[in-house]
């Protein structure tokens, strides 16, 4: 008996362990606001800089330890969702495309990061994206990727859509975390 517990408080620990550093999955409701450029206008999102999940990829880049030399210490995968008629409610809009700018160095790089909607990219969420980039903080390196989700009509990254595309995810077990408010 003492060792079935023992064996299950183990595995326990290790399915803890796991998830504690598994792929992650955000879905943060965007809150933009105009920002003119001349004549020109385009969306800023200053408040996904302080949200709740920039604050856990921040401790999770932190804590996860890279005990198998990959490159990175954890995945992180944000579906940043949109208002589908955000775009038609701005005037004399700098592109034709809804464009939002985010602040500068919002993922620890450092660089100004500008994403908008290519038509393209949004019907194939298997293969497309609109950034990816990397969370560095000392020697840990958390790998970011952002998706634009228009409410309604887009498909959002999930596990399952993750989980389909990678054979040895099906093989091996797939452990995610999705953070949603």
């Amino acid at each position: 008996m003492k060792r079935i517990l023992a064996t299950a408080l183990l595995a326990l620990i290790s399915v803890q362990a796991n998830a504690k550093c598994a792929d992650r999955y955000y879905y943060y409701e965007a809150k933009p606001t105009v920002l003119q450029i001349k004549k020109w206008n385009i969306y800023q999102d200053l408040t996904l800089q302080n949200s709740k999940e920039i604050q856990d990829i921040i401790m999770l880049n932190n804590i996860c330890t890279n005990t198998k030399n990959y490159r990175h210490n954890s995945v992180v995968y944000i579906n940043y969702i949109v208002d589908a008629n955000a775009w038609q409610k701005i005037k004399n809009p700098l592109y034709k495309n809804l464009t939002i700018k985010f602040p500068n160095g919002i993922f620890g790089d450092g660089t100004m990061r500008q994403v908008d909607i290519n038509e393209v990219h949004q019907k194939n969420r298997m293969n497309y994206f609109q950034f990816q980039t990397e969370y560095k903080s000392g020697s840990s390196i958390s790998s970011v990727t952002v998706y634009i989700v228009r409410k309604g009509v887009d498909e959002m990254y999930t596990p399952k859509l993750h989980f389909s595309k990678y054979q040895h995810l099906q093989r091996d077990g797939y452990f995610y975390t999705e953070f949603k408010n």
